[in-house]
């Protein structure tokens, strides 16, 4: 099982831009943000893993995506 959970805005002139995702790759469940960082989550060991570690990276990306929403036009 894999999963990832994208935050996406639309720019100015229209072309939608990444912002944040979290997602599985290597076996192990991180959130990359805008500017490069890539913050760990959790290893993932069994299928239990998969859906307790979607609900921590779901709840990151959406506290991520409120940050976003909640500070453009103040940049």
């Amino acid at each position: 099982m894999d999963f990832a959970i994208l935050v996406l805005s639309l720019d100015i002139d229209g072309t939608w831009i990444e912002r944040a995702r979290a997602d599985c790759c290597h076996g192990h469940v991180h959130l990359h943000h805008v500017t490069g960082e890539v913050q760990s989550i959790g290893p993932l060991h069994n299928e239990d893993d998969v859906a307790r570690l979607f609900d921590t990276a779901s709840a990151l990306v959406t506290k991520y995506a409120i940050t976003l929403r909640d500070t453009k036009g103040k940049e």
